[in-house]
């Protein structure tokens, strides 16, 4: 079998599409990391109905640090800027720990963002927090797991 980006991903959906309330924090399904060393994460957003720079949504990315014994994540921590990859955000002007994007702004709706993961941790997931209680919109998220232990991931239908 060719070694192809299909058959060498797995796709995960990291939060459901769905339209976030306003003043709300959404966090995704744990998307475990073992037996891949590579994930992209991918939001989409659709058009933002009142963000303003007074209001705004920020994009997190947390890491599991801790696992219980019952197999569930124990500690979640947002994952330093030094273990992301991506080019959209500013690290001069926003410094919270974990935010891959913040959109203040209803231009920035409507729009893909993506953040690659080089930490350690084997558990990842993400959060939506919309800040003022006037913004409403569409949100999604997908995880690109990548370098597999074993492939093929996916196979042809």
């Amino acid at each position: 079998m060719q070694r192809d980006n299909y058959s060498n991903m797995k796709f995960f959906q990291a939060l459901e599409t769905q339209n976030y309330a306003p003043a709300t924090v959404l966090s995704g399904p744990t998307i475990d990391l073992r037996g891949y060393e590579a994930c992209t994460i991918v939001f989409t957003i659709g058009a933002n109905a009142s963000v303003s720079t007074a209001s705004y949504i920020d994009l997190i990315l947390q890491h599991g640090l801790l696992e219980s014994a019952a197999g569930s994540v124990s500690a979640w921590s947002d994952v330093p800027h030094s273990q992301m990859i991506h080019s959209v955000y500013d690290r001069n002007s926003i410094t919270s720990t974990g935010l891959v994007q913040r959109i203040g702004d209803s231009s920035l709706g409507s729009a893909v963002y993506i953040v690659g993961y080089k930490g350690k941790a084997r558990f990842l997931r993400v959060q939506v927090s919309a800040t003022a209680a006037e913004e409403s919109g569409l949100i999604g998220c997908v995880a690109i797991l990548g370098e597999p232990a074993n492939w093929p991931v996916n196979e042809p239908a």
